[in-house]
């Protein structure tokens, strides 16, 4: 779909930017070895959860993209992706909070939050010259 206003523009590059970003996270989580996972301050004893944790970003990754692919025909992943980074930010603040406080969690909490804020301020612009 073409986007002609400056709002769906800003929104696509936005949501691309977000999208390579996860994307890249999920690789670098797949590939890094266990010690320099443990240079970031995360301490484990096995690939399994870094992994896992890899292939959600990447599936997360994907998603932003159909986002960008579906825009003007439906807003539901866009909406599931500002959902997202809002839980995101919980789950990592309260996980920061809580349980662990290591520089590169509470990071990812500030960082997810940033995305979701941006990301719903251009959602809201979208919509409301898609609506003028």
């Amino acid at each position: 779909m073409k986007h002609n206003t400056r709002s769906a523009r800003l929104l696509v590059v936005f949501l691309w930017l977000i999208s390579i970003h996860s994307i890249c996270v999920g690789i670098a989580l797949i590939t890094f070895p266990i010690p320099l996972i443990a240079e970031f301050g995360i301490e484990i004893c096995n690939k399994f959860f870094p992994t896992q944790s890899g292939v959600l970003h990447i599936i997360m990754g994907i998603i932003y993209i159909l986002a960008i692919k579906n825009l003007g025909k439906t807003d539901l992943l866009i909406k599931f992706s500002i959902i997202v980074k809002f839980i995101a930010t919980v789950f990592l603040l309260l996980y920061f909070l809580f349980l662990d406080q290591k520089l590169v969690i509470l990071l990812s909490g500030i960082g997810d939050f940033l995305m979701g804020v941006v990301l719903w301020m251009l959602f809201r612009a979208y919509q409301k010259c898609k609506n003028a």
